[in-house]
């Protein structure tokens, strides 16, 4: 198994969101209000008809710009991907052969720490990624689907405190 340290719930400061069975959009609604750049997001999809779904953060309503966490049906292939890696950096995408069946469930859990983004999939597998946002509105959080509808059976999200 591959799972975040239980250790990090002990740094949860607030509950911001906990929510179940919602559309794509109830649940994007929740989300809308929440700028924080240290966060920890557990999102659940169920009952998955959609090609790729997954989860952004450090998102800018101002330009396209976040760092995405999806599942790719197509291929049955997990994905990271950012385009704000710095100066000098390439573009940072990530992904690997995740298989789940049409009745299985899939849920990522994200701990967003500043410029530091982990990323678990169904404790099986991670995904660890930087980024360094070039626009100050890049903090948002959204859930997304193309191709297709999913349910968002659940949806939990916290503001994190710092270690020091």
């Amino acid at each position: 198994m591959i799972k975040p340290s239980e250790t990090l719930h002990t740094l949860e400061e607030e509950v911001l969101v906990d929510a179940a069975d919602l559309s794509v959009g109830e649940a994007n609604e929740l989300l809308s209000e929440i700028h924080e750049d240290m966060l920890y997001v557990r999102v659940s999809f169920a009952d998955a008809a959609a090609e790729k779904y997954g989860l952004k953060v450090l998102e800018s309503a101002a330009e396209e710009r976040a760092v995405s966490y999806y599942y790719d049906g197509s291929d049955q292939t997990i994905h990271g991907e950012t385009t704000d890696r710095g100066a000098g950096s390439t573009t940072g995408y990530v992904s690997g052969a995740f298989a789940l069946d049409a009745a299985d469930s899939l849920t990522i859990e994200v701990y967003l720490d500043r410029s530091v983004i982990e990323a678990f999939f169904n404790d099986r597998k991670a995904i660890s990624m930087r980024a360094y946002p070039e626009v100050e509105d890049a903090d948002g959080v959204s859930v997304f689907t193309e191709d297709g509808d999913v349910t968002v059976s659940a949806l939990y999200v916290a503001r994190m405190s710092g270690i020091y």
